[in-house]
């Protein structure tokens, strides 16, 4: 599970290029990482939740997204790219792509839209996944006071957004590229998290 790294034409900068298995994988291996960290600093609990979040919010971008690319898009851009992709056009290049934010991206889950196959049944972990969302936009929103958390609130929202990679792995349309690598990271983090708290 590597990043490609590759330089530029002009070999002066170096890019990382990656997928949404490894992202999902790498954001699953941070959360581990940062669960692992908390009974020296509780202060990486802000960072597993991050993490996690990332995590989720990439496996459902993986599992939206059909071969049109547009499943994950939000409204406006999915609009202006089908129009571009079904219409001669002057102009070669495609319109800018923006995703649809998690809200959005869980509720097409949920309402049964995904790339490929069968639809996933996420909807016992609504509540904690929009939950996850709600404090992880408090990590991203905080004033000069700083923050602070339950963790026995957090500790099942962490599970939750974990076991939505796991299942949507299962399903096996997001992470074509590299499934072992989600299936071992998010494994991992489920076990590092029930080694914190059974």
């Amino acid at each position: 599970m590597n990043a490609d790294i590759y330089e530029c034409e002009d070999g002066d900068d170096q890019w990382v290029r990656t997928d949404i298995a490894h992202d999902t994988a790498s954001s699953l291996g941070l959360t581990g990482f940062a669960l692992g960290q908390t009974h020296i600093d509780k202060a990486w609990w802000k960072w597993a939740i991050v993490s996690v979040h990332m995590a989720s919010a990439t496996a459902l971008v993986g599992y939206l997204t059909a071969s049109d690319s547009t499943g994950a898009l939000d409204t406006k851009s999915t609009k202006k790219w089908r129009l571009w992709h079904d219409h001669p056009h002057p102009r070669p290049d495609p319109p800018e792509r923006r995703l649809a934010d998690f809200r959005e991206l869980l509720k097409r889950a949920l309402s049964g839209a995904c790339g490929s196959g069968e639809p996933v049944d996420l909807s016992d972990l609504e509540v904690g996944l929009h939950r996850l969302n709600a404090v992880r936009n408090g990590f991203n929103h905080f004033d000069d006071h700083g923050w602070s958390i339950y963790v026995p609130y957090v500790v099942p929202l962490v599970r939750d957004a974990v076991n939505l990679v796991q299942r949507i792995e299962t399903h096996g349309w997001a992470f074509r590229s590299d499934a072992e690598a989600v299936r071992v990271a998010a494994d991992q983090a489920d076990r590092t998290l029930a080694e914190l708290v059974p």
